[in-house]
């Protein structure tokens, strides 16, 4: 792999994350829904 490493830290915040994800999709949010409420921040 081309690019730094990846740091611990990191990859266990990506696993814990993923397994929330896992137990529950429903409260994932779609990257539209995301957009939509950064923008709606910014005014």
């Amino acid at each position: 792999m081309n690019g730094f490493p990846v740091r611990e830290d990191h990859l266990k915040l990506l696993d814990e994350r993923f397994a929330a994800y896992r137990n529950d999709p429903q409260q994932a949010s779609t990257w539209e829904d995301v957009k939509r409420r950064f923008e709606a921040r910014r005014g």
